[in-house]
């Protein structure tokens, strides 16, 4: 067989480079807020929870929690005022099952461990967080607070 050597290492070149060009506009995304309408565009900001459904539980209660997001990723849960949990807030691909469209995908990393990978959408001033239905996953509706994370 006749192969080009070096074609091989120019397709792993340009799909690299695919790839790293589509993490990154993931990334941007995770990091925009409209100018005009000072409404979110992004998951920056702080969230409050409005709803909660699916899952293992037939009614479940909301929380009061709050989601803090930061520019830089970062994720802190509050619960009644008090940090309950700290994520890394990462982009993903992968198969999911969800009612959302485009269906978008991040995950949240605790620690060094991967954590929990979400189909998000962002309406207006909600924020919709699916745990993946399939699964009995969640369901959670935030309504955003502000743009500052603090």
């Amino acid at each position: 067989m006749n192969a080009n050597p070096t074609a091989l290492p120019k397709l792993a070149h340009s799909l690299l480079l695919a790839s790293g060009l589509l993490a990154l506009g993931a990334c941007n995304h995770l990091h925009s807020i409209d100018a005009e309408t000072a409404q979110p565009t992004s998951l920056i900001g702080r969230w409050q929870p409005v709803g909660v459904k699916g899952g293992m539980v037939p009614n479940p209660t909301v929380p009061p929690e709050e989601l803090r997001i930061a520019p830089d990723s970062t994720v802190r849960l509050y619960h009644a005022d008090a940090l309950k949990q700290e994520f890394r807030l990462r982009p993903t691909t992968g198969n999911f099952c969800t009612q959302l469209e485009p269906v978008q995908l991040v995950r949240f990393d605790e620690g060094t461990k991967a954590g929990i990978t979400y189909a998000y959408q962002i309406k207006g001033d909600e924020l919709t967080l699916d745990g993946n239905i399939c699964l009995d996953g969640v369901i959670r509706r935030y309504r955003w607070v502000s743009a500052n994370a603090n």
